[in-house]
């Protein structure tokens, strides 16, 4: 009895704590130099509504980082070579590790990250509304 009271307690109580903080969310982006983390939910400061894109087919969500955030996620646009080749990146979102969305890095970001002057702000492109409004109540 020992031993069964024992491991749940002790695997459920360890792992759980773990895995939430890990975040439910988080985006990775892909350049030709690599793939880093982008950002999590912690790093995100502000977040809108869903809406349908104006210009293409499929919904957009309008977040804006921290300024830490923005700072990390400038880096690894940076390190991936993201910034330099914005055609041969992507961004991808995860929520609890499964792919929500993957799309292509805007040059007007990788222009922005380049010349210093990004405020954080980020347009996450989905293809369904129900997707993006899953990855809006994960952050």
């Amino acid at each position: 009895m020992q031993g069964s009271s024992d491991e749940p307690e002790t695997q459920s109580t360890s792992d759980e704590p773990e895995q939430t903080p890990a975040s439910a969310l988080a985006a990775t982006i892909s350049g030709p130099d690599g793939e880093q983390p982008f950002f999590d939910k912690d790093a995100v400061a502000n977040v809108g509504d869903v809406r349908e894109q104006p210009d293409a087919d499929g919904y957009e969500l309008a977040a804006i980082l921290s300024d830490e955030g923005t700072e990390n996620a400038s880096d690894a646009l940076q390190a991936t070579g993201a910034a330099e080749a914005p055609d041969d990146a992507s961004i991808t979102v995860l929520v609890d590790g499964e792919e929500a969305t993957t799309y292509g890095v805007a040059s007007s970001l990788a222009d922005s990250v380049s010349a210093g002057d990004w405020d954080g702000l980020l347009l996450m492109q989905f293809e369904d509304e129900e997707t993006a409004e899953t990855v809006r109540t994960e952050i």
